[in-house]
């Protein structure tokens, strides 16, 4: 299987990034070797790293004059300029913020400190068309959804993907029907199902936030979704939403069931929240998250 873009990208840009980090590395520059869009590659690098592009480099930059100070006998100040600082003091500054001490007081040894290592792209899982990204929690408010509710039967589901193709349906025709829908809503794709998986089937509803008072369409319902933690899981990929495929998909679904089994999860709520931010993405980018409540 070959890399997707996104990947490809990364190794690109975390090459460049190693290979020059004794150089004054601009966004600009570091950015150029992606092949992809600044704006989509930064969203995709914060995702994975919890940090901006830029703070990544300053980090590895740090990290590094960090073991110059203690493995060579160089002045702080030309190692402070060999990483792209024009004066002492912001680095200084910058290592203070980065380590919770000065350089100087590092280098004499009363400080420990802990270092950022290059980004391990093992910890990636790379997909057909994309990539996921390891789990992070996060706290979703009140929603308000309206669609129109699916029962799928889980062995025709396997067989035809009935759900996907509802929610495809949903998104291209029936939102219209919604008076507040706007040209990039975000996607929602709530699906109930039975906690002991016996029923054979879920109930599924392809559907926008909408507010709270809006008319409900004859043959859409609306449902409240309170807030609540949830474990996210997020695909990105270097293509249109539209173009999602079924096999991508099933290997983000089975990626979700396998982190859960091997984590001991369970689900006690007994529903899954699908999200995909159409606001975000572009004919060249897809982010799809997978939302369970925790």
């Amino acid at each position: 299987m070959t890399d997707s873009l996104i990947m490809e990208s990364l190794k690109r840009v975390l090459a460049y990034i190693e290979e020059n980090l004794e150089s004054r590395l601009s966004l600009e520059a570091v950015t150029s070797e992606a092949y992809m869009s600044k704006f989509h590659f930064h969203r995709v690098f914060k995702r994975i790293t919890s940090k901006s592009l830029m703070e990544y480099v300053r980090s590895r930059q740090l990290s590094k004059s960090a073991e110059k100070l203690l493995q060579t006998s160089l002045r702080a100040s030309d190692i402070a300029m060999d990483f792209g600082f024009e004066h002492y003091q912001s680095f200084s500054r910058s290592f203070f913020n980065e380590f919770q001490c000065t350089p100087n007081e590092f280098r004499a040894g009363t400080k420990s400190i802990r270092l950022t290592e290059p980004l391990n792209l093992a910890e990636l899982t790379s997909l057909d068309q994309g990539l996921m990204v390891k789990p992070e929690t996060a706290l979703l408010p009140d929603m308000t959804l309206m669609g129109v509710r699916c029962k799928i039967c889980h062995e025709e589901n396997e067989r035809d993907y009935t759900a996907a193709k509802a929610g495809k349906y949903f998104y291209t025709q029936e939102r219209l029907r919604i008076t507040s829908h706007s040209d990039k809503d975000s996607y929602f794709g709530l699906t109930h199902f039975k906690s002991d998986f016996t029923s054979g089937y879920s109930y599924y509803l392809p559907s926008i936030s909408v507010p709270p008072d809006e008319p409900t369409p004859e043959g859409m319902e609306k449902e409240l979704l309170k807030s609540n933690k949830y474990a996210v899981f997020t695909y990105v990929g270097s293509h249109s939403p539209h173009e999602l495929s079924f096999g991508t998909l099933e290997s983000i679904l089975m990626y979700v069931a396998n982190w859960s089994q091997q984590t001991g999860y369970w689900n006690q709520k007994s529903y899954v929240l699908e999200h995909i931010p159409f606001e975000l993405c572009s004919d060249d980018y897809c982010e799809m998250e997978v939302c369970l409540p925790l």
